[in-house]
């Protein structure tokens, strides 16, 4: 058994070595470029895992309209506002859910192309082309709001979903600049992409809140993510920076495992002989094969079979549940107006000697729903 003394010495070498290093400059400079990064991904990150909430604000705005039967299109754009939310037709809502297709696979397949970026370029690399993405989105649904052009709006969705995941992970790379804060990111991280799903339903709210037009609130919304996208760039490492933060953690867990076998080395020195160890009574290190192998390229990682099967199996299953919960949200909807419907009628038959009749349009969102004459 090693002395007292040697144990706590070792154990002190070894909290010091597991021990983050703090910033040299004010504490409050780390906090703000923390929470300028999870602000960041809060405005641009996962943006589209809320989109559904957008589509009543689309279907006011006549978007993809054209989807529709001419003459069903052009009743629908003369409707009343109380009607002009909902969807005209099941053509435009299964090209909705095409649009959410989109930028949810868009979403998963950019994670595997962003982390090499991060890698091979930089946080910044990957931040910037992923915040240029999401505003360039941005600009695409103001502008396309009052163009009305249908093929616009799939590269409009297309372009917030690819931009999210490189503002993720750009963003992320700050707990490696700040290794003290290292949880309190984790933490803003997770939540804030989670979170990010609540952006267009605070559009939605703006838009029939009489705040603005799509066009208004895009533009506000692209200000404020240029002026978060600026500051949380700025306050990334950059990729000398980036190197020179991973050696010195390669340095530390190099010191820890020196510490480790000094401890082990001076207790070998106080118990019996090993007959396993070499002749200078140390033990044989394992031989790790493939430590100096060269770094895979790009293409040999993203083109790998079990790369390829997983963006196959995130885009079949988003696309499965898009589909699913369209349909299924319509049939719930019918089958509940039916049920008000019978509900009403029987009422309406026990109370026969009320003096006027129960007006036609008293439910006006169950008069417009019929059952599915098709299945879909």
């Amino acid at each position: 058994m090693a002395p007292p003394s040697i144990v706590s010495v070792s154990s002190t070498s070894r909290e010091r070595a597991r021990e983050p290093s703090r910033p040299r400059g004010p504490q409050w400079v780390a906090w703000a470029q923390v929470f300028s990064g999870a602000l960041s991904i809060f405005a641009m990150g996962g943006i589209v895992f809320g989109v559904s909430s957008l589509y009543s604000v689309l279907y006011r705005e006549n978007v993809l309209l054209g989807a529709c039967p001419a003459a069903q299109a052009r009743a629908c754009a003369a409707r009343e506002p109380a009607l002009a939310s909902t969807k005209c037709c099941d053509e435009q809502k299964l090209q909705y859910t095409l649009l959410s297709s989109i930028a949810l696979f868009a979403s998963d397949g950019a994670v595997v192309l962003y982390g090499e970026v991060a890698d091979r370029l930089g946080p910044r690399v990957c931040f910037g082309i992923g915040a240029l993405c999401v505003m360039m989105g941005l600009v695409l649904m103001g502008i396309n709001s009052a163009l009305g052009n249908d093929a616009l709006w799939y590269l409009t969705f297309f372009m917030l979903g690819v931009g999210g995941p490189g503002v993720f992970l750009g963003s992320f790379s700050l707990q490696e600049k700040h290794p003290h804060l290292r949880a309190v990111m984790t933490a803003l991280a997770a939540s804030f992409w989670d979170g990010s799903a609540i952006v267009f339903l605070a559009f939605n709210a703006l838009y029939f809140g009489g705040f603005g037009s799509l066009g208004s609130i895009s533009a506000f919304w692209l200000a404020l993510s240029a002026c978060l996208a600026a500051a949380t760039f700025l306050s990334l490492p950059t990729w000398k920076e980036m190197t020179s933060l991973r050696e010195g953690d390669a340095a530390g867990a190099s010191a820890l495992i020196s510490t480790d076998e000094s401890l082990t080395d001076n207790a070998a020195d106080c118990e019996p002989h090993d007959e396993s160890a070499d002749s200078s009574g140390k033990r044989a290190a394992p031989s790790t094969p493939g430590t100096d192998r060269a770094p895979a390229s790009f293409a040999s990682e993203f083109f790998r079979r079990d790369t390829a099967l997983m963006l196959l199996f995130m885009s079949v299953y988003n696309l499965k549940s898009s589909f699913f919960i369209t349909t299924f949200s319509d049939q719930v909807c019918n089958h509940i107006c039916v049920t008000i419907s019978v509900t009403t009628s029987a009422t309406t038959s026990a109370t026969s000697n009320s003096s006027s009749p129960p007006s036609p349009t008293r439910w006006p969102r169950c008069t417009r729903l019929r059952r599915p004459s098709r299945s879909r």
